[in-house]
């Protein structure tokens, strides 16, 4: 089999292996929801960011690093582990001794001993990384997302059998610590490799050098992704940081199966064209994808109301307006979202970190500026500060490429007007019962296909050439898929 079809084939699993892992996920996540309340969710929550922070340093780029090497060298792959081990357990004192009792202080009263227990989450997600990138590097894609999935299926059913049985939160510790043990030593039965005790200096300099600026990159993108969370739980409090947790859970998961298939598909191409063809397949990509982005996540926003209701039940109303507001900063992330792409596939590496930072500004500035006006005005804050920055990440990639914003702007304008027009009609019709069949299950499917033919006659009535367009640039895409 050639490199290039394994290499598809591989992508491939990864995106079916991300999709099931998202929605078995999702489906523990809102079992959870269900079970804990608002307050126990919260806490949860933040002790998961905690985590989720920590785990940016642990994987240190090494496995971006091994999958890369030419070939495999064995001494290099111990020297990883063994650098990752240190790392994970470095990582895992720090949260133990540092951020438990600062948080269990200053935040809330037992939230350090749940992060005492899941500080032990790093470690075990340490020792595998290198069995992972072996996997991964040698195609085994499919044993690879087979062991994800079923490493975050037993994990689920176990925090959620405990949840039926009154653990509180004990039951989401029991259960992630299951999961990251299980996955670790499915991985490590999984591959050959096994670790001697070899470091090597020179392996361990060049590690270094590969994984700090991803790290940085990382982290910078994860805080500017995170702020309005810190912001309302160090500000506002558990519940607070509940209702944020939930209202963004749905969106990440709905992009996950959208904009990230679409960003694997699509960004490759930018490093294989000529610099004079990159704006016109940049416009293209923003074409195709709000033609398919935009009506999912902002027709997200406009039946949030029945969709909460529906799945976490109504102590997380709150969620479901903050998922009404939140929603609407897709429009400007699509915008923006292919830039650092762009920038990277042109080698300017700086230019991509510095539209990072200035997101990272504008996020945390607006979070900051709106938190003690509560919950609602972080969430407009946040979402109108996307907005603002767009215009100045365009004049920085405009000293590299030729891409215009007018014209960024005309790319994805029929979809968004489909797309408001959709919510305006989608939610007034809510507001007012329109469509009340005593079936709430029901009722969102009708509210669901109100909203589909209203986007679609909007395209087909005023933007009839777009949305052929859209048709065929997908048809092209799959078939260059196949």
């Amino acid at each position: 089999m050639s490199y290039a079809k394994k290499t598809m084939i591989g992508t491939l699993w990864n995106t079916m292996s991300n999709m099931g892992n998202q929605l078995i996920s999702l489906l523990v996540y809102v079992l959870l929801a269900r079970l804990l309340s608002v307050e126990e969710f919260g806490l949860i929550a933040f002790s998961f960011l905690i985590l989720e922070l920590g785990n940016l340093f642990v994987g240190f780029g090494i496995n971006q690093n091994l999958i890369q090497k030419n070939e495999w060298d064995d001494t290099f792959a111990k020297t990883c582990f063994w650098f990752l081990l240190g790392v994970s357990t470095l990582i895992g004192t720090i949260i133990a001794l540092v951020i438990a009792p600062l948080s269990n202080y200053y935040y809330q009263a037992g939230s350090g001993t749940v992060l005492l227990f899941l500080a032990l989450v790093p470690v075990l997600n340490g020792v595998s990384l290198v069995n992972s990138a072996k996997l991964e590097r040698d195609f085994k894609n499919k044993q690879l997302s087979a062991i994800t999935l079923i490493s975050v299926t037993v994990g689920g059913i176990v925090s959620v059998s405990l949840a039926l049985n009154d653990f509180g939160v004990w039951s989401v510790i029991w259960g992630r610590l299951l999961q990251s043990a299980l996955n670790s030593v499915l991985l490590i039965t999984a591959t050959r490799f096994r670790p001697a005790l070899t470091i090597n200096r020179v392996h361990i300099t060049e590690l270094v050098h590969f994984g700090l600026p991803l790290m940085w990159i990382a982290l910078m993108r994860f805080i500017a992704e995170k702020t309005m969370n810190f912001v309302v739980a160090l500000v506002l409090g558990n519940a607070a940081f509940a209702f944020v947790s939930v209202a963004q859970r749905g969106q990440t998961t709905l992009t996950s199966l959208t904009i990230s298939p679409l960003n694997k598909m699509m960004v490759p191409s930018f490093s294989r064209i000529s610099n004079d063809k990159v704006a016109e397949s940049y416009y293209r990509v923003l074409r195709t994808s709000s033609f398919i982005v935009l009506p999912v996540i902002i027709g997200f926003a406009a039946v949030a109301e029945l969709a909460v209701l529906l799945t976490f039940g109504d102590k997380w109303l709150v969620s479901a307006e903050l998922i009404s507001i939140l929603s609407f900063v897709i429009i400007a992330s699509i915008l923006g979202w292919f830039l650092p792409a762009i920038m990277i596939s042109q080698a300017q590496t700086r230019a991509a970190f510095l539209l990072g930072v200035i997101t990272l500004i504008g996020n945390v500035s607006a979070a900051i500026a709106a938190a003690f006006f509560g919950i609602y005005a972080i969430a407009v804050a946040v979402t109108l500060v996307t907005f603002v920055t767009l215009p100045m990440r365009y004049r920085i990639i405009q000293k590299f490429v030729n891409i215009s914003f007018k014209k960024s702007l005309e790319s994805v304008f029929p979809s968004t007007v489909g797309a408001l027009t959709m919510f305006a009609v989608v939610y007034s019709s809510l507001q007012f019962r329109v469509i009340k069949t005593g079936l709430l299950p029901l009722d969102l499917t009708l509210y669901v296909i109100l909203g589909g033919v209203c986007y679609l006659a909007v395209l087909l009535l005023l933007f009839r050439p777009f949305f052929y367009t859209s048709l065929k640039e997908l048809k092209a895409l799959k078939r260059t898929k196949k």
